[in-house]
This record gives structure tokens, sequence and C-alpha cells, in this order.
């Protein structure tokens, strides 16, 4: 038997920790963050990237942070991208998922910009303040508020989420409260099987 749980909330809400947490515990994880650095070795699609973005590669090589200035900063972009990386990471994660058996645990960001919704038994819906979130990322990714801002703004927000959610676990303290929401969850999701 199987059954399959999504992790999502918005830039900086704790779904890593959350996820950290979940495998920790013996559980097997998925991450669509990890199928899209995969995606990035892969010279096939950033071939294809290249194709839509040639102003994030230089001198051939994929600058990351050149190609989120140019998403972030243009809806039409931002659409583009993700009409090509949805779909590619979701193959990954659907693949990954068929070779498991049990409760699997799996991180997505963009769960429904992704389309992958459906896919899930349970969905885990991580949130945390705003300030508390643009604090995090900007300790995390080096960036300025400004920027992490612009992120947030194209996401789903938080209320949208939680009317999709089985679960809503409030990150608003410390890890090791986290840690006994997570295992609150957990634990009502294995009475399931």
């Amino acid at each position: 038997m199987k059954r399959i749980v999504a992790i999502t909330g918005g830039i900086g809400s704790g779904k890593s920790a959350v996820l950290g947490f979940v495998k920790d515990m013996g559980f097997q994880t998925l991450s669509a963050d990890d199928a899209n650095r995969r995606l990035l070795c892969d010279p096939e699609y950033l071939s294809r990237l290249e194709e839509l973005f040639p102003d994030a590669f230089i001198g051939g090589v994929f600058d990351r942070a050149k190609l989120a200035d140019i998403v972030f900063n243009d809806d039409n972009e931002r659409l583009k991208l993700n009409s090509l990386a949805h779909g590619c990471i979701g193959d990954i994660i659907r693949r990954e998922i068929d070779r498991v058996d049990g409760v699997i645990f799996v991180e997505v960001p963009l769960l429904i910009e992704s389309g992958l919704i459906d896919i899930f038994d349970d969905i885990i819906v991580v949130t945390s303040p705003k300030s508390v979130r643009v604090k995090r990322v900007e300790a995390r990714d080096g960036v300025c508020e400004d920027k992490v801002l612009k992120r947030m703004n194209v996401q789903t927000d938080d209320e949208t989420l939680a009317s999709f959610a089985t679960y809503v676990i409030e990150n608003d303290s410390t890890l090791d409260e986290l840690r006994e929401k997570v295992t609150t969850v957990k634990n009502s999701i294995v009475q399931k099987m």
C-alpha cells in the first residue's frame, strides 16, 4: 500500500525542515528542488533552457542568478520557464513515486502551479509569518528583501494553499516544536495506512 504526501508552502516557510524531520523518522522522501538540480545537470534539459533563455547563459555556462532575475521580473518569462520545468520535474517525481511502497513525503514548493496536486493523498501546508520567511530567505540565499518579496508575490498565498490542505503546520517557534508538530501529523498519516 502506498500513501503519497505533499509538503508545500511559500518560500522560507520551513518545508525543507519538515521534509528533513520525516526523513530522519525513516520515511522515503523526494524534493522537487532536488529534481530541478538533477535537471540542471542534464545536457538535453540545459539545451532546451538555453533556447528559451539565452541571456541566462554566460559563455555557454548556466547562471542560475541571472535566470532568477529574468523570470522574477517578467511574468511571461516566468510562465515560459514553468511550462518547461514543471513538466520535467513532474515526470521525475512520478517515476520516483512509482518505485516506492508505503508512505512517501514529497516537497513541492509550487504544488498548485506544478499540476501535481491530484497525485497526492494528503497535503501538508507549512506556514510561517511573512517577516520571518523574508529573514530566512535573505540569510539562506544571500539576497535582499526586495528580491525575496518578488518571489513571494508570485507564489500562491498561504490562505489558498490552506484550502487544499489536509494538515497545516504553523512554523512559528523553535525547531523542537516544529518537530513535535511534524510527529503529530506523521502519526495521523500513518494511522490511515
